[in-house]
């Protein structure tokens, strides 16, 4: 082991520290009660945070560890945080930090502490923007330098690059560590030089380890581990001032009380470097939990959800796709927690806020991203939605997304939420809309604007095999005897349907049809397509009977005069 402190006599780690850091706060219990006053919250409750980085859209896997940090504060009246790590100034891109808020607020997940849109924040441990904390870093930074756990560095890049190509060919760990750390006892007069000079510097940890040393480490998703220590000297603070992410999250999550640490598992690997830096601040290191990434399966094998080449990395494209924010919460709950979907089955009707969520039963294996199963659980969601809650999202999503849609709806609100609402209410009901963008392909047949341009490629989707006397027979039969009597029930209405094509000819069922085509003129289900594409314009689609009920007798009437008029004139 090295030793962790510098021999460096006291007086002179005290002057160093006043030579580097001449115009901070030394009292540090004073700025640890102004910025992390402890909080008066109920037992049990966990105060949270999500940190991302302004550095463009937020990506769902971040999204969803946003939303297990805010669903383990909201299920135990506990806070959760918005911190923006924002130390890295040129990945920063113009309007990151609304990105995330509106990014997160899509998905109903609202921080109770953090930046707000109109540059404001609110609760009492910020600023919440680590660029505006860099006065709270360098107080910490000053106490290690005089307590002799940190020093300054002066080695170049090029002075880096040569220590590494001598550490390969001595087979030696690589880093800045024992002999290598060339800048660990610098005289205070040396140092006073330097920076007189004007040589660029970083602040390093004076690392307590050596190359072999372990750790043990608890992690509440992995359990206890064992660790490979940390055993270089790591920066701390970089040149222009700025703290790294491993120096910087220490400080705010133990000033901003933190019960529970929530990062991607990509970090486990520094996770010794961190308890090494919690213990030179002299802070208790708080419980762990490294999470799994999201991944897609790409041919045989997963990989994590590119940024890149994946469009529904981007909490965005949900939001254009028209993925009610529910849907999405759900589907990641169902990820986080295996539990989810049992406790949705049995609750249908509850809030998915009144699931209880455990990270003792968080995955230890990366979550597979089912767009897909993502629609499965939408439409359950969808089908929860009342007709007004429907017919107003979609509206919304419309007048964003599809202008063109949006005044299809706006010309007659009521027949448009009649027409969504079609078999929403049977039992079990209608489950087709797993995102608004579905809808105007799905019901936009009712719409005469949209129904004319389905014709007459429509008509393509008529069985072959009815010859054209058959079809207008159809067409004139389900416009006369046939049509759909005031107050005459589906049943009672297919009845008669099913009647009449026995009697013209037609086969009960297709396997009767298909087993002696000769005998019949097709199946009873070729009768009604001819039907069903007329007033649709597809071969699927809802309850005709409620179909021509909410089109209206005249409706109907145009639409079967269309399609005799076509077939006639062929």
């Amino acid at each position: 082991m090295t030793q962790p402190q510098s021999p460096l006599p006291a007086a002179d780690r005290a002057a160093l520290a006043e030579l580097l850091y001449p115009a901070v706060e030394t009292d540090l219990a004073a700025l640890r009660a102004r910025h992390g006053a402890p909080r008066e919250l109920p037992e049990g409750a966990m105060v949270t945070r999500f940190a991302p980085s302004p550095t463009g859209f937020i990506h769902i896997g971040s999204t969803m560890a946003a939303l297990l940090c805010w669903k383990l504060a909201q299920q135990s009246d506990g806070v959760f945080i918005l911190r923006i790590e924002d130390t890295d100034q040129n990945r920063e891109v113009a309007d990151g930090v609304r990105l995330i808020i509106e990014g997160l607020a899509q998905m109903g997940v609202h921080a109770a502490e953090g930046p707000r849109l109109d540059g404001s924040e609110a609760g009492a441990h910020g600023p919440y923007q680590q660029s505006h904390r860099l006065g709270i870093y360098h107080a910490y930074a000053r106490d290690l330098v005089a307590r002799g756990r940190a020093y300054p560095c002066f080695m170049a890049s090029e002075e880096l690059d040569e220590i590494r190509e001598a550490q390969r060919a001595e087979e030696a760990p690589v880093g800045i560590w024992g002999t290598w750390a060339r800048c660990r006892d610098l005289p205070v007069a040396e140092v006073e030089r330097r920076l007189g000079a004007g040589e660029p510097w970083v602040l390093r940890l004076r690392s307590p380890a050596s190359p072999g040393d372990r750790v043990p480490f608890a992690d509440r998703v992995r359990g206890e581990l064992d660790l490979s220590a940390n055993y270089t000297d790591a920066v701390l603070l970089k040149s222009d001032g700025f703290p790294t992410y491993h120096f910087a999250h220490p400080i705010d999550d133990t000033l901003m009380g933190i019960t529970l640490i929530i990062r991607g598992d990509e970090w486990l690997g520094t996770a010794p470097l961190h308890v090494q830096i919690f213990e030179a601040l002299g802070f208790d290191f708080p419980p762990i939990a490294h999470i799994a990434p999201v991944a897609k399966q790409d041919g045989e094998s997963r990989r994590k959800l590119s940024k890149r080449h994946d469009p529904e990395a981007a909490v965005s494209w949900y939001a254009e796709a028209g993925y009610p924010p529910g849907s999405v919460i759900e589907y990641l709950l169902n990820l986080l927690d295996s539990a989810f979907e049992d406790w949705r089955a049995a609750n249908p009707d509850a809030p998915y806020t009144d699931f209880e969520l455990s990270v003792d039963r968080l995955s230890r294996a990366s979550s597979l991203f089912d767009l897909v199963k993502l629609g499965s659980v939408s439409k359950e969601v969808v089908s929860r939605y009342s007709p007004e809650q429907l017919l107003g999202a979609v509206t919304a999503w419309a007048a964003e997304h599809d202008p063109d849609f949006h005044g299809v709806i706006a010309a007659d609100p009521a027949f448009a939420g009649r027409a969504m609402n079609i078999g929403r209410e049977g039992d079990p009901p209608r489950k087709d809309i797993a995102c608004w963008s579905e809808v105007p392909e799905l019901y936009g047949f009712f719409f005469e604007s949209r129904y004319a341009a389905m014709l007459p490629a429509a008509y393509a989707q008529i069985p072959e095999h009815l010859p054209d006397a058959a079809v207008l027979g159809a067409l004139s039969a389900f416009g006369g005897e046939l049509a759909v009597q005031p107050g005459e029930s589906s049943r009672d209405w297919f009845g008669r349907v099913k009647a009449h094509a026995l009697a013209s000819g037609y086969a009960s069922n297709s396997k009767k049809y298909n087993k002696r085509p000769d005998e019949f003129v097709g199946a009873i289900g070729d009768f009604m397509a001819v039907l069903r594409v007329v007033l649709t314009g597809s071969l699927r689609s809802p309850d005709l009977h409620e179909v021509m009920d909410i089109l209206g007798a005249d409706e109907v009437a145009r639409r079967l005069e269309l399609a005799r008029s076509h077939y006639g004139n062929r």
